[in-house]
């Protein structure tokens, strides 16, 4: 009989289940004894993030599903590495995490998150940060019934979905989108280095795959893409769409993507080091600086980075507003000057500044 191999599977959000999805709904036989072409017997253990890493760190699961920030912190520590089975991206809109602005909104000073822990949040909060200079102080959910009540004591939400579509709101997927060009990796399957139960990789790999793969669903016959087409249009204006999808695949655009998320969070230091790439079976861990060229201040990483007035309002009309909102342009030009001027004043003051160390 084939040794079970542990998987720790954290279940934050409904859509982490993709990557198990047939495990799940038992559209696999899990048992090696009645399907004897399975070599690999999975045991699946769903959990909150934080105890993910926790079981495979100290060796009580094989497999984990972790979040870059995970893997990035434990590459080193735990001597983690890769399995480049299906990875959990997001393609622009994907209504998966909102950031909300309440009414009338002048400054932002103070901001409501899920989790403080949380993958999205964080990321959620560097976005804001890269992309409008904002730093708030920041509140965590303790009480659902604050969800009611969060704009008397917050200026913005960072939630999956509050059911209010008279706010402001961007999407993450697509902010991520917009500034960086890249997938955003969600989970990303790791093990450890050293792990003696998987003998062989590619069959190991496959049967991740099998996990997320409908089995009566083919999405393409020559390949191991999983994914959920987002369409948002605009009522007032039909031919503007906002497109993305949810994803579950590896290939060399996503391989691509987890470097860079690891370089962009170095960049906000939420790493002292850039991670390595390490992929499961491979000697040579790979350090490179991907093609966004991030650690030299790319101005494509400071897209508020416009002097002229007018297109300033335009740039934060559309990240920020989205146009989908029956706001006019006098409203505009009343509450939301100071924060053109206080944006302009800012990448003023940042194009004048050495930011950058010559030696990266």
């Amino acid at each position: 009989m084939i040794e079970k191999i542990k998987i720790a599977v954290p279940n934050e959000l409904e859509i982490y289940k993709l990557l198990i999805q047939n495990y799940l709904e038992n559209s696999l036989d899990k048992s090696s004894e009645n399907n004897p072409n399975n070599d690999v017997n999975f045991e699946i253990i769903m959990t909150d993030e934080k105890n993910v890493l926790n079981l495979l760190e100290k060796d009580k699961v094989d497999i984990a599903l972790l979040n870059p920030i995970q893997y990035g912190k434990g590459v080193k520590k735990g001597d983690f590495s890769i399995i480049p089975a299906n990875v959990l991206s997001l393609y622009g809109y994907t209504e998966i995490m909102n950031i909300y602005f309440k009414p009338r909104l002048i400054n932002i000073k103070k901001i409501l998150v899920e989790s403080k822990e949380s993958y999205l949040s964080k990321l959620s909060l560097l976005l804001l940060k890269e992309k409008f200079d904002i730093d708030g102080e920041i509140g965590e959910i303790n009480d659902r019934n604050i969800l009611e009540t969060w704009q008397n004591k917050f200026d913005c939400l960072i939630h999956q979905d509050i059911n209010d579509d008279s706010l402001v709101r961007m999407d993450v997927g697509e902010e991520w989108d917009l500034l960086c060009e890249q997938p955003l990796p969600l989970l990303i399957w790791v093990t450890k280095q050293n792990n003696k139960k998987i003998v062989n990789l590619e069959s190991t790999k496959n049967q991740l795959n099998l996990l997320s793969k409908p089995v009566n669903s083919i999405i393409n016959e020559n390949s191991n893409d999983i994914s959920i087409d987002i369409t948002d249009i605009n009522e007032k204006d039909k031919s503007k769409r906002r497109v993305g999808k949810i994803s579950a695949t590896w290939n060399d655009e996503i391989e691509e993507a987890i470097n860079f998320t690891l370089e962009f969070l170095f960049y906000h230091q939420v790493f002292t080091v850039i991670p390595s790439l390490k992929i499961f079976g491979q000697d040579n861990p790979k350090i490179t600086i991907s093609k966004g060229n991030l650690l030299k201040g790319n101005p494509k990483f400071r897209q508020s980075n416009i002097s002229d007035e007018e297109s300033l309002k335009e740039n934060i009309i559309d990240d920020i507003l989205f146009k989908t909102q029956n706001i006019s342009d006098e409203d505009i030009d009343k509450d939301y000057k100071d924060v053109y001027n206080d944006v302009n004043n800012e990448d003023d003051n940042y194009n004048n500044k050495d930011t950058y160390d010559d030696d990266y």
